[in-house]
């Protein structure tokens, strides 16, 4: 009968992990700056003291905490020398001097009732090569404390001053800088509302536009970035300054459920504890937002979550944003939203709708002066009852006629390049489809207009002519109708060979306004009104005021210029 020893393995730390000690933070100076500050507040200090000079490039630290008693645990590489309820509370690595191992640092020390003694710590300390030697100190004279005097390295930043500054703004003690109180604020200040949850000081703040503002946990003046820390917008609404954005900043008092990455406490580990943390900080958004008694726009599902967790919000103000034809180009510039006479309110999907046929129904709607009655389709109001009984204006056909020929224009066939008309023909009338919730079928409403576009949107740059077509007897606006052409078809190219941007569009626009007249009157009268502009913007501006000549064109070519 064999017998087999049961095998065990244990964590241990490998002596190859001292080597590589001065790996484990950046060496930047802020960094080594936070670790110091950090060990002085844990050390009871009630006050700091910096001084920094470039020119003999040192800086120290000094604080009236309780001291250092055990020098050897300096260099006890993850060995926290702290009492047990703050290591509970905060997780100390027992590696931040680790931080300071490039930088030759002095430190001073005493407690209360011994002897103060100095140590110098080289590269080869920090790595387990050499021992360090520790000394007496008679001359340190203070009653208890620390002292940690480090190098300034050519890589750290210019303005030493700005890294210092950083480092104490929202650190919880008093700190001097050479001779000066610090500047020195809560982290919270601007914060509209603060809630105190599990030892997180938790404030909200809300902002105007729709940024996304940092969100970071400040730890005892250090900032650790948490971009899971909730955000809630609101749609844009009728004053400008109502609040758009709000989120949420955290402020850590006594919070050991909080655990940051060792040593440097660069980022938040993830736990059960920060996915509570989270809906916490939502909720406590909600509850911001419902103290302050407006009513922001909020999306549908935003109200829903709120409901959800218990917290009722003003009641949605029905604003509706007013609707504006697309263009092929860029996005669309939208007025304010308002009030809508929700009787007689239309939706129109431009993700639906091309440029072209965008275009086509805003002309028609400025004709019949219905052009106030269509507003903008916004997803975030998708559940709303209001919202949702609303028609929506998901598609615009054409139907033309000429003599005794018909054509109705859908999306297809201008895909297809099925155009039989173009310019002036007898009778146009828009077909507008119509959405509504619970309708499978589109309804479909007849609207009469004057012109249509009757080109696939986008890319018309490259086409030959964009087409469209007017009623015979309608004055017609050729301005308005080339604009809209243009808004519906003017792509520029971005290729390096391509000239400007704003030398395209006004190259199209001459195109399209001389295809307008050409279309509408004759090729004679297009030339015509093209030269007109040409000599316009191209001769007179080389021309005085006071300059009077004729140009005489024969055959195509120039055959004299006169001066009177």
């Amino acid at each position: 009968m064999t017998s087999s020893k049961q095998k065990t393995i244990r964590a241990r730390i490998a002596e190859e992990a001292i080597a590589k000690v001065m790996q484990f933070f950046d060496g930047t100076l802020a960094q080594a700056l936070h670790e110091i500050l950090q060990n002085a507040r844990r050390s009871g200090a009630t006050s700091v003291l910096i001084t920094h000079n470039r020119a003999d490039g040192r800086i120290t630290v000094s604080d009236d905490g309780q001291g250092i008693g055990d020098p050897r645990a300096l260099l006890a590489f993850g060995r926290s020398r702290w009492p047990q309820y703050l290591r509970g509370a905060e997780h100390p690595a027992g590696m931040g001097i680790f931080s300071l191992a490039r930088r030759s640092p002095r430190i001073r020390s005493r407690v209360a009732g011994r002897a103060a003694w100095s140590v110098q710590l080289k590269e080869d300390h920090f790595v387990g090569r050499e021992p360090a030697a520790v000394a007496a100190d008679p001359e340190w004279d203070r009653d208890h404390g620390t002292d940690v005097t480090f190098s300034i390295l050519p890589t750290d930043p210019g303005w030493i001053p700005s890294v210092i500054a950083d480092a104490v703004r929202h650190y919880p003690i008093p700190a001097t800088v050479n001779g000066r109180k610090a500047e020195q604020t809560d982290f919270l200040k601007d914060a509209v509302r603060i809630e105190t949850w599990r030892g997180l000081r938790v404030g909200v703040l809300h902002s105007t536009d729709s940024t996304w503002p940092t969100r970071d946990i400040n730890f005892h003046g250090l900032h650790v970035a948490f971009p899971d820390l909730p955000q809630v917008h609101a749609l844009p609404g009728t004053d400008a300054d109502a609040p758009r954005t709000w989120w949420t900043l955290a402020d850590v008092a006594d919070c050991p459920d909080l655990e940051l990455t060792l040593p440097a406490r660069t980022a938040i580990v993830q736990t059960p504890f920060t996915a509570e943390f989270v809906d916490e900080a939502t909720r406590i958004i909600y509850r911001a937002i419902a103290a302050a008694g407006h009513a922001p726009r909020l999306g549908y599902e935003t109200r829903t979550r709120a409901a959800a967790a218990g917290i009722t919000l003003p009641d949605d103000p029905r604003h509706l944003t007013p609707w504006g034809p697309a263009n092929a180009y860029e996005d669309k510039l939208l007025e304010h939203p308002r009030y809508p006479d929700l009787q007689h309110a239309i939706l129109v999907d431009d993700d639906e709708l091309d440029a072209a046929e965008s275009q086509t129904l805003a002309w028609a709607a400025k004709e019949s002066g219905t052009l106030g009655r269509y507003w903008e389709t916004e997803s975030a109001l998708r559940g709303y009852r209001w919202y949702d009984d609303l028609p929506c204006i998901i598609g615009v056909d054409v139907h033309m006629r000429s003599g005794t020929e018909t054509h109705t224009s859908t999306r297809k066939t201008r895909r297809d390049g099925e155009i039989p008309f173009r310019g002036a023909i007898d009778e146009i009338e828009l077909e507008l489809l119509m959405q509504r919730t619970g309708c499978d079928a589109p309804i479909r409403v007849r609207m009469p207009t004057s012109a249509a576009l009757l080109s696939q949107d986008g890319g018309a740059t490259r086409e030959p002519e964009p087409v469209f077509v007017v009623r015979r007897d309608a004055t017609i606006d050729r301005s308005a109708l080339a604009n809209a052409l243009v808004e519906a078809h003017f792509e520029p190219s971005f290729d390096s060979d391509a000239d400007s941007v704003e030398t395209q569009m006004r190259e199209y626009r001459r195109r399209i306004a001389y295809l307008v007249t050409e279309l509408l009157e004759s090729r004679e009268a297009a030339a015509d009104a093209d030269l007109r502009e040409l000599v316009a913007t191209c001769i007179l501006p080389s021309m005085g005021s006071d300059s009077n000549v004729d140009i005489e064109i024969r055959n195509g070519a120039l055959t004299t210029i006169n001066r009177i």
